[in-house]
């Protein structure tokens, strides 16, 4: 109950940084403006963690507003942004639809990008030209996923980002082993292969 009051009246002081958001999320603020008042308005950062408490995203909290920093996003990092903002607007239960284009594509092909893969908008816009209407199963994506992305027995856990080589042809280079796991190794030799037997190995460390 006392949370309920708590939140109505927080809600009552950030409203119109609320509606500000709102209208960013559904695509009806420029984004370079928001952008802008998002950095220099502390207001946000305050409303922005306070979400933080009650709400996970399957991105990474976007560090860079804490820091101050939102120049030269990159369009996962801006995702991850929206995702965040969602959140806040989750948490004041403020009804809205999702109107940026990237976070869009991200809610519809999220569960369909295999762990192995990683996070990449790049491949759901090749869902999206492909399946447009999205009238294929999950089961279906994952299959072609693993001709597209040959394994030799398992596929890779990535220490860091996905850096699936490409061979000559500008095919995906088939995937031997890894030489550690994370969680238990800080550094990990990823071994790859080309058509012609040529070994490429990619390496990670934290």
């Amino acid at each position: 109950m006392i949370i309920k009051i708590f939140r109505k009246i927080s809600f009552w002081i950030h409203r119109k940084r609320i509606r500000e958001i709102v209208d960013y999320i559904e695509g009806s603020s420029p984004e370079e403006i928001f952008l802008q008042k998002l950095r220099n308005r502390r207001i946000y950062q305050k409303i922005y963690c306070r979400a933080s408490w009650d709400f996970t995203s399957s991105l990474l909290v976007d560090r860079k507003l804490v820091e101050g920093d939102l120049s030269n996003l990159s369009r996962i990092e801006k995702v991850g942004l929206q995702s965040r903002l969602c959140c806040i607007l989750d948490y004041y239960s403020v009804e809205y639809s999702v109107g940026v284009p990237d976070l869009a594509l991200w809610r519809k092909w999220e569960r369909f990008i295999p762990s192995y893969l990683g996070l990449s908008l790049e491949l759901m816009d090749e869902l999206e030209s492909i399946d447009p209407k999205r009238e294929h199963t999950k089961k279906w994506h994952a299959e072609r996923f693993r001709e597209a992305y040959p394994c030799e027995k398992y596929s890779p856990r990535w220490l860091q980002n996905c850096e699936w080589p490409k061979d000559d042809d500008g095919s995906n280079c088939l995937f031997l082993y890894q030489t550690g796991f994370p969680n238990h190794h800080d550094f990990i030799e990823y071994h790859f292969k080309k058509a012609n037997g040529e070994e490429i190995v990619i390496e990670q460390y934290i």
